[in-house]
C-alpha cells in the first residue's frame, strides 16, 4: 500500500481549512490529487480524528457523498505576534478560532526573548491538561528580516540576528515556527479572505511600518532571501 505524504495531507487541511466543509470528490478537484491518493489521506485523518464526517448529501441517483470538516479541537497551536509595540499572545484549534488570548505593551527599546517565553507560558499555564495535550506547534509572526540561519533582525524589538526559534525551542520546549506578518496576512486572505481563488493581488499593511504580501500566479512571493514586499527595510 502507498504511504501517505506530507504533500498529500497539506494540500487536503489546507482545503478543508479554507473551506470549513467539503466532500470527497470536491477535494479531489481543488487538491489536484487522484482519488486514490484522497481516499487514503482522508482514511488516515479520519482514524486520527484530525477530520470527520458531518452526514451525507441527499443524491437523487448513485452514491450519496460524505460531509467532510476539520475536527477543530483535535490539535491546538500556540500563538505569537511580535510587532514591537505590542506583543500578542494567544491559543487557536485547527480551525484557527481563537480559544485564549492576551497582549502586552512593549515598554523598552529591546525586548529580551525570555519576555516572549514567559507569555508563552502564560498562556500554557490557563490550559487545562486535555488542551495541553494537544498543543503542538508555536507559530510567531514578526516584522523584520529572518536570514537563512535562522537569525532574525528585527528594530522595533531591538534584535540583530537573534536566533529566535532554536531560542525559544530550548525555552518553552515546543517546536517554532516564522513567518512575517505580511506573508501571514496575505496568506489568510488567499485561505478564507477575499483574496480567495485570485491567483495574483498584493495585501498591503500599513501600521507602525509598511509592508506588503505579493501572490503571483497562485503562490506566495517570498523572494531569493525572503524579503518580498518588505518595502520597510529598503534604504532610499
Amino acid at each position: 500500500m502507498a504511504a501517505v505524504t506530507d504533500f498529500w495531507r497539506r494540500k487536503i487541511l489546507s482545503v478543508l481549512y479554507g473551506r470549513g466543509a467539503t466532500t470527497r470528490s470536491e477535494l479531489v478537484t481543488a487538491t489536484g490529487l487522484n482519488v486514490a491518493s484522497v481516499s487514503l489521506a482522508l482514511r488516515e485523518l479520519i482514524d486520527f480524528g484530525v477530520v470527520r464526517t458531518l452526514g451525507k448529501l441527499n443524491s437523487s441517483g448513485g452514491r450519496k457523498s460524505e460531509i467532510l470538516r476539520l475536527s477543530p479541537e483535535a490539535a491546538y497551536f500556540l500563538v505569537a505576534e511580535l510587532d514591537g509595540t505590542r506583543n500578542r499572545f494567544g491559543l487557536v484549534n485547527l480551525a484557527g478560532d481563537v480559544r485564549f488570548r492576551w497582549e502586552e505593551p512593549c515598554d523598552s527599546a529591546c525586548v529580551p526573548v525570555e519576555r516572549v517565553a514567559a507569555g508563552i507560558r502564560r498562556v500554557l499555564e490557563n490550559l487545562s491538561a486535555s488542551e495541553r495535550s494537544r498543543t503542538t506547534a508555536i507559530g510567531i509572526s514578526y516584522t523584520g528580516w529572518l536570514n537563512s540561519e535562522g537569525g532574525l533582525t528585527a528594530v522595533n524589538l531591538g534584535w540583530d540576528n537573534v536566533p529566535i526559534a532554536k531560542t525559544l525551542e530550548s525555552l518553552v520546549h515546543f517546536p517554532v515556527f516564522l513567518a512575517s506578518d505580511c506573508s501571514l496576512k496575505a496568506l489568510v486572505e488567499h485561505s478564507m479572505g477575499r483574496a480567495q481563488g485570485v491567483r495574483n493581488y498584493l495585501h498591503i499593511s500599513m501600521d507602525s511600518g509598511l509592508g506588503v504580501g505579493c501572490y503571483v500566479d497562485g503562490r506566495l512571493l517570498r523572494g531569493a532571501h525572503g524579503m518580498a514586499g518588505e518595502f520597510g527595510h529598503i534604504a532610499i
